[in-house]
C-alpha cells in the first residue's frame, strides 16, 4: 500500500513545487517538511488541512486512501 505522505510528495511534484516551496506555504522549517514528507516525522492535522486547501485536494484523497485498505485494529485486511 502507497504511503500516504508519499502521495502528499507525488502531489507537490506535479504541480512544480519544491520541498522549500511548500515549507514556505505551511510556514514551517524546510528541514523539518522534508522529514515529515519523508515520513521520518508526523504531520499534524493542521499542517495536514493546509496542505490539502495549498494542494486543493479533497480531505478523503488523503485519508480514504491511507486507511482504506486497513482493518479497525490497524493491521492490513
Amino acid at each position: 500500500m502507497e504511503k500516504a505522505f508519499n502521495r502528499l510528495k507525488g502531489l507537490r511534484a506535479e504541480r512544480g513545487l519544491t520541498q522549500v516551496d511548500m515549507a514556505k506555504l505551511l510556514g514551517m522549517n524546510p528541514v523539518t517538511y522534508r522529514k515529515k514528507e519523508n515520513g521520518e516525522r508526523d504531520f499534524t492535522l493542521k499542517e495536514v488541512a493546509k496542505a490539502q486547501e495549498v494542494l486543493e485536494i479533497d480531505p478523503q484523497y488523503y485519508f480514504f486512501y491511507k486507511f482504506s485498505n486497513q482493518t479497525v485494529t490497524g493491521r492490513p485486511a
